[in-house]
């Protein structure tokens, strides 16, 4: 009986330790780019362009709908297209070259509103917005170990007296 006592225990435990936990993969959101285009075709009046673009990778479980994307330029924000869904793209060009760029990204997960943001510092650069959910305990899980648990004890304790 003792060892289907230990075998039970060392079980619950692994169970505990593993099943406790929801496994999470990062989610890929969106993509910020900056890209420069220089036309130096009439001499005398040469042209830099920035390009900023946002696509939305969203890998996710469900669709979503990111929303208040703003770009934020050294002296004045600018805002880029709100409503970015799914393989969706939005463009912001402006003349010449700002000292940084940034975005933010917001989008609704399970009820939480979450933002993400990214700065470029430099001209033909990108970062990838990703979303790394936190591990949620599992209250039911955790709560027919516990109860699988008691129930062999007392079942051992029964048996003794």
């Amino acid at each position: 009986m003792a060892r289907l006592f230990r075998l039970t225990f060392l079980i619950a435990v692994a169970l505990l330790i593993n099943a406790g936990v929801a496994h999470a993969a990062p989610i890929t959101v969106a993509e910020f780019r900056w890209d420069l285009f220089t036309d130096n075709s009439v001499p005398d009046d040469p042209f830099t362009l920035s390009f900023f673009s946002l696509t939305s990778l969203w890998d996710g479980p469900t669709s979503v709908t990111l929303t208040n994307n703003e770009l934020v330029l050294p002296g004045e924000p600018l805002s880029l297209f709100d409503d970015l869904d799914p393989g969706g793209f939005s463009q912001l060009a402006i003349l010449g070259i700002p000292g940084s760029a940034s975005t933010n990204v917001s989008f609704i997960f399970e009820g939480q509103t979450i933002t993400l943001g990214a700065t470029l510092s430099s001209p033909d650069s990108f970062a990838v917005l990703t979303f790394d959910p936190t591990p949620v305990p599992e209250p039911g899980t955790l709560g027919l170990l516990a109860l699988g648990t008691t129930l062999v004890t007392l079942r051992k304790r029964r048996r003794r007296a």
